[in-house]
């Protein structure tokens, strides 16, 4: 994530707010341009294939269904991850996920 240091000394809630505060930044319907200016260059992208996007093998494309996964982890909390979901350029949805250590 952009802006946050890899090594903090002192109390680490001051650092989990202001992580929290810029991932809140991040709603549904901003560009995935501005997720990158607010939030940086992701973690991990996962582009989803355009099969996974239809209901069935004979149905359009459903644009309500992410065509790229931004995933963005935590720098301070390494088992969160961010995910927004991005369709048509904005964002369509959004999760974060803990991960057993």
């Amino acid at each position: 994530m952009k802006g946050f240091p890899e090594v903090v000394e002192g109390p680490m809630g001051p650092w989990y707010q202001k992580v929290n505060a810029a991932v809140a930044k991040v709603k549904r319907g901003k560009a995935m341009r501005e997720v990158l200016e607010i939030l940086g260059e992701p973690d991990e992208t996962i582009k989803v294939s355009d099969d996974d996007r239809r209901e069935d093998a004979d149905s359009p494309i459903d644009p309500r269904n992410p065509e790229l996964i931004l995933v963005y982890r935590d720098p301070y909390r390494k088992r969160i991850k961010y995910r927004f979901g991005i369709s048509n350029g904005r964002v369509i949805t959004l999760s974060k996920a803990r991960y057993a250590a």
